[in-house]
């Protein structure tokens, strides 16, 4: 499961323990930090330090079933409270968590509720008890819930692979696992785990995509993608790969035309239309981002499905955008048109100032 060597762990239940995270550590469950820290902070299950009253009564107060429960495998009134703690946190969490890493407000909170005044000093040494190797047995049994094994990766692997069919971002893809794993007979899989399934389950399902546009793209609409990585000349500039990428100038009349003149250029290279008909809006712009981080020789070598996708999507989305930008750059030479011309007719006045006010003088002397 997800730990790390520096002693920071992700909340999972480790495979090979029976204790909670962060208890051992293996450089097989090394992963960086910061997405630990991600992770844990955000998207799995966590205990409150300070929880509301209305949470604490809502999550850690005990059924009349759970208490019964507890008098059934618990003889001593501590090993019973200590059983509830493990019970009521194993439902929130999915894991095990040691007494003496629960918050103060929820030990209280049960202790109160099992008529303690106070959290009794005996409880401490619970952690350490063969009652609470038993005690988790029986919750297990209780609540059903079971290990995450070879169903639990089925079922993984379903939810990522649907996932990736609309989401590219592998952050996304862990987030949505994790929300349709966590159930309390389904123990959640380590970030590791997780991670791994996801880079797995969006290849898988990104091949089939690229796939799906080669086979759509026809033999002309390749061979014109060719040309786009192919420089007869040495200026790097002027290859076509980098003429596609180009950024609008200023708003100059100048500018105006080479970018009409551009958008003509790409209307004339759109592949097939219903080339990207499979693909979702938001998988067509990843794709095309990343097909422009790229230069002309790093095209070159990509696979060719793949190649041909990320080409088909920037041609498309630079379209889009280039009509937009001709759309911008129009409504910036109208305004400085209006402006200028509001600057000239102030100059105009002001220049025939004095003749106009002659001209009052004048006409008031007549009319007197």
């Amino acid at each position: 499961m997800g730990h790390i060597s520096s002693g920071v762990s992700v909340l999972g239940f480790c495979r090979l323990c029976q204790t909670p995270p962060g208890s051992h550590s293996r450089k097989s469950h090394t992963v960086p930090r910061w997405k630990v820290r991600v992770l844990a902070g955000f998207w799995y299950p966590r205990v409150k330090s300070n929880p509301s009253s209305r949470e604490l009564l809502a999550v850690y107060s005990p059924t009349k079933d759970e208490m019964d429960l507890a008098n059934r495998v618990a003889r001593r009134s501590t090993a019973r409270l200590g059983f509830l703690i493990l019970l009521k946190t194993f439902q929130r969490l999915g894991y095990f968590m040691l007494i003496r890493d629960v918050p103060a407000p929820i030990l209280e909170h049960i202790a109160h509720d099992q008529g303690f005044l106070t959290v009794p000093a005996g409880l401490s040494e619970y952690d350490d008890s063969g009652s609470r190797r038993r005690h988790v047995v029986m919750i297990r049994e209780y609540l059903k819930a079971k290990p995450f094994g070879r169903e639990g990766l089925q079922l993984l692997g379903t939810v990522v692979r649907e996932a990736a069919r609309t989401k590219e971002d592998l952050t996304d893809l862990i987030k949505i696992a994790i929300e349709e794993l966590l159930t309390p007979q389904l123990r959640i899989a380590g970030f590791t785990t997780l991670l791994e399934e996801a880079q797995r389950g969006r290849t898988e399902v990104n091949r089939t995509l690229y796939g799906g546009v080669y086979e759509a793209l026809g033999v002309d609409d390749r061979e014109m993608m060719d040309r786009l990585w192919r420089n007869p000349g040495e200026d790097a500039g002027k290859k076509p790969w980098n003429t596609l990428k180009q950024d609008p100038g200023s708003p100059t009349l100048k500018h105006l035309r080479e970018l009409i003149d551009h958008h003509r250029s790409l209307a004339s290279q759109q592949p097939l239309a219903g080339a990207l008909a499979s693909l979702p809006t938001n998988k067509v712009r990843h794709f095309a981002g990343e097909a422009k981080s790229l230069d002309a020789a790093r095209m070159r070598e990509m696979e060719p499905h793949k190649r041909y996708t990320l080409a088909a999507a920037l041609l498309h989305v630079q379209l889009s955008r280039v009509l937009d930008d001709i759309g911008r750059m129009f409504v910036k030479r109208m305004m400085r048109i209006h402006r200028r011309a509001k600057e000239a007719l102030a100059l105009h006045r002001l220049s025939h100032q004095d003749r106009t006010d002659n001209l009052v003088r004048t006409l008031h002397g007549v009319v007197i």
